[in-house]
């Protein structure tokens, strides 16, 4: 079964999000709530329920700081 992760403004955001989750693992889908055509059309994003908790992960806003995530990226031993 799947269930509703968000539900995104337009078809670009959609796809944006969509695509994160993807490479994250997650299986995802977009259902558009209307039958018109072009990208300003309001979109679901939808993901297995199995998988729920970890799209709620992967899209989650990231708690490190600018310069905890340049230590990461760099590898130094310790932080300056």
């Amino acid at each position: 079964p799947w269930c509703c992760l968000s539900d995104m403004p337009d078809s670009p955001s959609a796809s944006a999000l969509l695509a994160e989750l993807l490479m994250g693992g997650v299986a995802a889908r977009i259902v558009a709530d209307s039958v018109l055509l072009g990208e300003a059309r309001s979109c679901k994003v939808l993901v297995r329920s199995s998988q729920l908790h970890r799209a709620r992960w992967i899209t989650s806003p990231s708690t490190f700081s600018e310069e905890e995530l340049a230590h990461l990226a760099l590898k130094c031993p310790e932080a300056t």
